[in-house]
């Protein structure tokens, strides 16, 4: 089956003239039709940088090397024009704060009508007719009576599926999700869950979820991308990421997810230090430094490439093909 999605060896790099250093580094990855994808991390792993560039957006000064192709439009080559088309079409992103998304001065239908109107895909009236049927579709009570209210009416949930249903407006055959269930609370989230994979079901898209909740990630994602310090670290079957990890990484952002039964321990158990910042050079294995599994002789070597092993592909000298 052709991926919605394929980044091929991708490469991010940001500094200036005396210093540059990958941000993203030889990220490859793919997401056919009707799957999902989750990206997972520390905050300042590069998942939100990734998921801007499957968009064509790359920070101001960045250096590309490598190859994504979005929908069939290779958004590293591709000339302005394409990657706005891309965006106005086939991709729909939903971000964390669904109030940072809207214009509080202007009512409901506005911010789900004005853009497709705006680009010729609808008519005013089929518009409208599209805005009602999706806030149907996510459950949002008298759709038509919503349309004229404004965003400081609803709560964090219900603004989250009007932000959802807006990505949507277009028909896109990916929807990308940055963090879009993070500040909800656990009952709201489930629910948005629930819509997030019926639309997977109904309509057939790929969905890129990035997040920090590897239980959400293992309820919704079929594959599951592991990052740190912009670098691949663990890349497969999410059952079998999340069952079996084989990079040290993986384990340690398990082993930090607080259990029910582990209320008898006070100490939460945690990864020490902190993620590789921006000014350090990145060589041999970036999470050593924090790695309770440290062997000089495996992870000090100029460079540790991302390899298959038995399902999946894992980015450590420690671990067996």
């Amino acid at each position: 089956m052709n991926a919605l999605i394929e980044v091929e060896g991708f490469t991010m790099e940001l500094g200036d003239e005396s210093f540059r250093r990958p941000v993203l580094e030889d990220v490859t990855l793919r997401v056919e039709p009707g799957r999902c994808l989750g990206i997972v991390g520390e905050s300042g792993s590069g998942k939100s940088l990734l998921t801007r560039a499957l968009l064509g957006s790359f920070p101001a000064g960045a250096t590309v090397h490598g190859r994504i192709t979005v929908a069939g439009t290779v958004v590293t080559d591709a000339a302005p024009e394409a990657v706005r088309a891309l965006r106005s079409s086939d991709v729909g992103i939903v971000f964390q704060d669904p109030r940072a998304s809207v214009n509080p001065l202007h009512p409901i239908g506005d911010f789900l009508t004005e853009a497709v109107v705006r680009s010729g895909q609808f008519r005013p009236d089929e518009a409208r007719t599209r805005a009602v049927e999706l806030l149907t579709t996510m459950r949002l009570p008298a759709p038509e009576t919503l349309l004229k209210r404004y965003p400081d009416e609803l709560s964090g949930g219900m603004l989250q599926r009007v932000v959802i249903a807006a990505a949507m407006m277009p028909a896109p055959s990916i929807l990308l999700c940055d963090e879009a269930t993070t500040a909800l609370d656990v009952t709201t989230q489930a629910e948005i869950v629930r819509l997030l994979r019926g639309l997977q079901d109904e309509m057939g898209i790929a969905l890129v979820l990035v997040t920090h909740d590897l239980e959400l990630a293992g309820d919704l994602c079929d594959d599951l991308c592991v990052l740190y310090a912009g670098q691949v670290q663990e890349y497969g079957p999410t059952d079998s990421v999340l069952d079996a990890p084989k990079h040290p990484y993986t384990s340690a952002l398990l082993a930090s997810i607080p259990r029910i039964g582990d209320c008898a321990e006070r100490t939460l158990p945690v990864i020490p230090g902190n993620v590789l910042p921006l000014t350090a050079e990145s060589k041999g294995c970036l999470f050593a430094p924090r790695c309770a599994d440290y062997e000089p002789s495996a992870c000090d070597l100029s460079r540790i490439a991302l390899r298959q092993s038995d399902d999946r592909q894992v980015r450590c000298e420690r671990v067996s093909a």
